[in-house]
């Protein structure tokens, strides 16, 4: 009897299913995130695209990867600020360049502000900027700053300030719609994750990038529908260049409809 018993254990076993790839499991991890997440803002979206340079760890060009390192056993630890350099330059390109709002209005009691605090941040900072480079005539989208000065210790006010918004109301929302992506540690200024990340994000990366820039120029469409050209102006190309080309397509549908086109 127990022979037998041992022996069905045994088939039970070998029937069992493999359990997936590492890469199949971020690749699900992801899929449920764009098909399940509700957004009311681009916050989330914003935090995963600055998490997407993981990828990069180990390279002497990444902007800020001196706060990435390893923990042992197979984990790794990132310092908020790695991924507030990233989240701080999206959204100071987004309103320097476009003025773009990123939260949904609500109703009731719940009120939401119009502007993130993000948005509110980045425009202090980019005022102060403008200034420092020459005053009112400065122009604020060539002052806007590269990952690797936003990564310098001047600008580690704006990280700590950036951090802050990212502890306070993305950690735990990502986290919620992706477990497993990442575990927030003790003191809420670091995150963990498996090392098969950086393996995931160096070979599929881009692509999931693609689609993160998908959502969110639709989620930007919803929240500023007289916007156009949304998939040209969160391209990452620099912010002159993006700035530069939405002119360019606005005014040729000008044009356009100067032809007799009609409006767009």
């Amino acid at each position: 009897m127990q022979d037998a018993s041992g022996r069905r254990g045994r088939a039970a076993a070998r029937g069992a299913a493999p359990p997936p790839s590492p890469s199949v499991r971020y690749i699900r991890m992801f899929n449920r995130f764009f098909k399940d997440a509700a957004m009311t803002s681009t916050y989330k979206v914003a935090l995963l695209r600055a998490l997407m340079d993981v990828g990069g760890y180990g390279e002497t060009s990444l902007a800020g990867g001196q706060w990435i390192g390893t923990l042992g056993g197979g984990r790794m630890v990132m310092d908020l600020n790695f991924a507030a350099v990233r989240f701080a330059k999206f959204y100071w390109d987004m309103e320097v360049g476009f003025g773009f709002l990123h939260i949904a209005p609500g109703s009731g009691i719940r009120r939401r502000p119009r502007r993130l605090l993000m948005s509110r941040i980045v425009a202090d900072e980019a005022e102060a900027r403008r200034a420092a480079a020459g005053g009112a005539g400065a122009d604020p989208v060539l002052a806007v700053p590269t990952l690797g000065e936003i990564s310098s210790d001047s600008m580690a006010g704006l990280r700590a300030r950036t951090v802050a918004v990212i502890q306070r109301d993305v950690l735990d929302a990502v986290s919620r719609d992706m477990p497993g992506l990442y575990e927030v540690l003790p003191g809420r200024s670091h995150i963990s994750f498996d090392q098969d990340l950086v393996c995931f994000m160096r070979e599929y990366g881009p692509t999931v990038k693609r689609a993160l820039n998908h959502r969110l120029a639709v989620l930007l469409e919803g929240l500023n529908p007289s916007a156009a050209h949304m998939a040209t102006k969160t391209d990452e190309v620099p912010l002159a260049e993006r700035v530069a080309a939405a002119r360019r397509l606005a005014g040729e549908a000008g044009r356009g409809r100067g032809d007799g086109a009609g409006p767009s």
